[in-house]
């Protein structure tokens, strides 16, 4: 379906907290990392059966007041981030004139079409992501982002579609490593900040799986684990992250590359996979974490498979095991090689290709209700090496994964996944 050019912009303004302070914030070493342009991009859709003007003359002004309430408890949020050029350290710079960008628009899409879980193109989403433009101050080549943007995207007599964008914002000597990387990453701003507008091959869906479909994946990877005389290494325990996430990246992977055949170069066969996803370590550090903290606290895991075992038979099992190993080394050893973060990610999207894990559904995003009631639907947009993460919203126990494919590919991804979950039921 092609996106409707005409989008009605019915306000933009700038809601402040109701309170002010002047201070800046120092970033954390696990804040590091994620400085600088990386943005978290949510939109949560709402049934909200009502004309126009009682948007406007009833909900609007509950929302920025609610909003104007929020930010003085959560102030970092309208300031900014500061990334001033080395050795200088980023820093959160809080004012008194601090606000953050809201937007307001009334949608001439079709609700129910964004708001389901089939495929939509990306450029479909556009007009309801928040953007967050950042500032270059020229003399001293210092960065300066905001920290979060709103919009409030009205379907008339449908829907609601509230979005935000976001920045995502020590021991052994880990800020020292961090800060040489994030120096490294900072040289490359002013390229990855240019417009991308390569969007018209690529797909966003959802694919739902339930708590049956879960189990069965369970059954599968557990006796072919102790078929294969590894009774004695086989966990008791599987979680649905594991074998959801493993599935969908053999899936995936297969799907990818179906037109492969024997005849390609063995250096295509051998040619590495990697899995890589965040995992929060604020209960596996060697000193407590602040109940009060509000910064990051993520370590960073991965999983490297030849792309011939993940599409190979029994790619899927192979696939559970490598990411249930990141998973036990992060619990033992949270940072375990931090030092080499950098270079290995760089080394994924060099010599290999990547999947990166977006969302957690430990973020409960179904709960979230702006008083109307439970969302319909709740997205994320991201690219296309990245797969989006949360709880069911219909299927109690179950998780939704967000993909981004090319138009030729989903329809074999697919019917892939939907066999191979029928033939676990049978």
């Amino acid at each position: 379906m092609a996106e409707p050019t005409m989008h009605k912009l019915v306000e933009q303004c700038q809601i402040s907290p109701t309170t002010t302070r002047t201070m800046s914030l120092p970033l954390t070493f696990l804040d590091l990392p994620l400085a600088g342009p990386i943005y978290v991009k949510r939109q949560f859709f709402y049934q909200f059966q009502y004309p126009t003007h009682h948007f406007y003359e009833t909900t609007l002004p509950t929302l920025k007041h609610s909003l104007s309430l929020t930010l003085q408890y959560f102030f970092p949020l309208a300031g900014n981030l500061i990334c001033p050029p080395p050795p200088q350290k980023p820093f959160i710079r809080c004012t008194d004139d601090d606000s953050v960008n809201f937007t307001i628009i009334e949608s001439a899409s079709d609700f129910n079409h964004l708001s389901a879980n089939h495929p939509k193109s990306l450029k479909e989403f556009n007009h309801l992501v928040p953007k967050l433009t950042y500032t270059m101050v020229d003399d001293d080549d210092t960065f300066i982002f905001p920290l979060a943007s709103l919009q409030a995207s009205i379907f008339p007599n449908l829907g609601l579609c509230i979005a935000i964008t976001e920045v995502l914002k020590d021991h052994n000597g880990l800020e020292a490593i961090f800060l040489r990387g994030y120096f490294e990453e900072r040289s490359t701003w002013k390229e990855r900040l240019v417009d991308d507008d390569d969007e018209d091959d690529f797909v966003k869906a959802t694919v739902v799986f339930g708590r049956d479909d879960i189990e069965g994946m369970k059954r599968l990877v557990l006796n072919e684990w102790r078929k294969n005389d590894e009774f004695s290494y086989a966990p008791q325990y599987l979680s649905k992250f594991v074998v959801t996430c493993a599935f969908v990246w053999a899936s995936l992977v297969k799907t990818r590359y179906r037109n492969d055949d024997d005849q390609q170069e063995e250096s295509d066969h051998v040619k590495e996979e990697y899995f890589r996803f965040a995992a929060d370590c604020r209960d596996r550090l060697e000193y407590p974490i602040p109940a009060t903290y509000f910064g990051n606290c993520l370590t960073l895991c991965h999983g490297i498979l030849t792309r011939k075992d993940l599409k190979g038979e029994g790619g899927f099992v192979k696939a559970v095991k490598v990411i249930e190993k990141a998973v036990t080394e992060m619990k033992n050893e949270p940072f375990k090689d931090a030092d080499e973060w950098r270079a290995s990610f760089k080394k994924m999207f060099v010599l290999g290709s990547v999947l990166l894990v977006t969302g957690s559904p430990k973020f409960t995003v179904y709960e979230t209700d702006f008083g109307f009631g439970r969302p319909t639907k709740v997205e994320m947009v991201h690219g296309f090496k990245c797969m989006s993460l949360a709880e069911s919203g219909d299927k109690e126990g179950g998780l939704e994964v967000g993909m981004v494919l090319r138009n030729n590919e989903f329809g074999y991804f697919s019917s892939f996944m939907e066999q191979v979950l029928k033939a676990l039921k049978s």
